[in-house]
């Protein structure tokens, strides 16, 4: 079972990721790469940081409702 502390630290790991993913689409220079597949390898490194940031944000919905909940118990 996910507790809220495993929660919070999965959200930390997937900002960590996010952040290195974004210097790494704007700091990408593949000298060795062609004109296109540089294109495609920050396009690919763009999607990955799009679907972590979405996962992180379904986990940080999980946890407002979690709260949410733990709050409507202890009132």
């Amino acid at each position: 079972m996910i507790t809220q502390e495993g929660i919070d630290k999965r959200i930390a790991r997937l900002l960590a990721l996010a952040v290195g993913l974004g210097k790494e689409s704007s700091t990408f220079r593949g000298d060795a790469l062609s004109p296109t597949e540089r294109r495609d390898y920050v396009n690919y490194v763009l999607d990955a940081l799009a679907a972590v940031d979405a996962a992180r944000v379904v986990l940080e919905r999980v946890r407002k409702r979690l709260a949410a909940e733990r709050l409507g118990r202890n009132s």
